[in-house]
């Protein structure tokens, strides 16, 4: 009886007579060394892929589970730039994702809307300031002013009471245009109270899709 190098199957010499046994010997050998390939090539804690629904353990024996269903596998330890990911079998991420306000990029709300007019603050138009000119009219007989003096320039008239600058017209005449004139300044400012402008809502808060390009296929993991 001769046997093989590797796995001493048994090897009948030309002059043995065939035993079934010796058959069923050389069988046992291979299926038993056929699972430690398997278990080499597979080791408990392995992974395997396949595009076909063929549970592997009809393949390489032992026993499997599916694993990480809808989810895409990432290696561990930690990339440049990248969190660590130390431990085997961690899972995070999200299919979904509402932004909070934190995550938004900087940007402004514009504000559109029609401006308040401000009330009518005289009588006066064009321009800030005036030259006005005083008529006099005084009583013939008493020399005394009177309270009206017509008044020219951009308003049509003015009412002051007493003498003009205590001056009076001598001799005494029933009307004499006077001489004095002044400048009013007009330019003044309004202070509006602080007051906010809102913007309406845009959005609807809904979550985002946030799931990278992929393609799917079986995964199975040895437990035994």
């Amino acid at each position: 009886m001769n046997y093989t190098t590797n796995y001493q199957l048994k090897k009948p010499s030309d002059d043995d007579h065939f035993d079934i046994k010796h058959q069923n010997d050389n069988m046992d050998k291979i299926d038993a060394n056929l699972s430690e390939i398997a278990k080499m090539i597979y080791p408990v804690g392995s992974v395997y892929m396949s595009v076909n629904a063929v549970n592997p353990a009809v393949l390489f024996g032992g026993t499997w589970a599916a694993w990480g269903q809808g989810r895409v596998p990432m290696g561990c330890g930690q990339g440049a730039g990248l969190t660590n990911r130390p431990s085997p079998e961690a899972v995070g991420g999200a299919e979904l994702h509402t932004l909070t306000a934190e995550q938004l990029a900087v940007h402004g709300h514009g504000n559109t809307g029609n401006p308040t007019a401000l009330p009518n603050v005289g009588a006066m138009t064009g321009g800030t300031s005036g030259t006005f000119q005083l008529l006099r009219h005084q009583n013939a007989s008493t020399n005394a002013p009177a309270d009206v003096r017509a008044v020219s320039g951009r308003v049509t008239r003015a009412v002051v009471s007493g003498a003009l600058g205590g001056r009076t017209q001598s001799p005494p005449i029933s009307h004499t245009q006077g001489e004095e004139n002044f400048t009013v300044n007009f330019a003044h400012d309004h202070t509006l109270p602080n007051h906010v402008h809102g913007t309406g809502n845009a959005g609807s808060g809904a979550a985002h899709n946030n799931i990278q390009p992929f393609i799917t296929c079986y995964m199975w993991k040895r437990i035994a």
